[in-house]
């Protein structure tokens, strides 16, 4: 069901205001550490629980088009304003140089000017120090929010 608030009258025709980025900013509180993304219609969210228990190693990243963003940096703004098209998240695994594996919660936001920007969050252990991580992109709509271990 389609929200007024969101609509924009033309003369012949009722169009859908797109759904675009207002702001990014890196988080870190209540134990957790991520990334927050603004929209004109929701707030995202990919979060890692930043407690150490021993020798893992975790932490964030922001990726454009295969190439890591330092948000404090990198301006960011640049990205504001732009539509996004669509928004899916993923868990996967791969081996890390000391035998350890990387386990990875990706959050892929696909932008309407060809761009993606991906959000992760990652911890690479021995498995037997895990993380509670999180993707939350819900809309009033449809509940979008997803917990792992990572």
């Amino acid at each position: 069901m389609t929200s007024y608030a969101n609509i924009v009258k033309g003369k012949d025709r009722v169009a859908e205001i797109p759904e675009q980025i207002t702001k990014i900013s890196e988080y870190s509180s209540n134990n957790y550490m991520g990334y927050n993304i603004s929209t004109n219609k929701r707030e995202i969210e990919i979060k890692i629980n930043d407690l150490r228990n021993c020798c893992e190693t975790f932490s964030k990243s922001l990726i454009c088009n295969n190439e890591y963003i330092d948000v404090n940096k990198y301006s960011v703004s640049q990205f504001y304003g732009l539509t996004i098209n669509n928004i899916s998240h993923k868990k996967y695994v791969k081996e890390s140089k000391n035998c350890n594996e990387c386990f990875i919660l990706n959050l892929s936001i696909m932008l309407n000017n060809g761009l993606t920007l991906q959000f992760e969050v990652y911890n690479e252990h021995n498995r037997f120090y895990s993380h509670d991580a999180f993707v939350d992109y819900s809309t009033k709509e449809e509940k979008k929010y997803f917990k792992f271990l990572l």
